[in-house]
């Protein structure tokens, strides 16, 4: 999340010397792979992962920004199980959101 809210020469700039470690097959090893799931971020305002640090884990999030639309914070959910994690986490989607909503709007912030 909070890469996707990053100014692109911002972000260019961090993944020219960003060094990737990869923890699981699943893990994104570099910065072409990771500037398209930013870009799919962007389009879907919310971030997932998919077991890529652990096999066993998956999380969403999404984001609290403030009134310039920067993100300033994530609200996220993480699932510990099987194969059927991102799926089970995508149920919870919209409730995640609105609850991200909800703290950013406590912030005075504008939805």
């Amino acid at each position: 999340m909070f890469l996707a809210g990053m100014g692109a020469s911002e972000l260019s700039a961090l993944l020219a010397n960003y060094k990737f470690e990869q923890c699981t097959e699943f893990t994104i090893t570099n910065a072409d792979l990771l500037s398209a799931e930013i870009g799919k971020v962007l389009k879907l305002g919310f971030a997932g992962s998919a077991r890529e640090e652990f096999r066993q884990t998956s999380g969403l999030a999404a984001p609290i920004r403030d009134a310039n639309s920067k993100t300033i914070a994530a609200l996220s959910i993480w699932n510990v199980g099987g194969s059927d994690l991102v799926d089970t986490l995508s149920l919870h989607l919209e409730a995640v959101r609105g609850a991200a909503a909800s703290i950013q709007t406590s912030f005075g912030q504008i939805d």
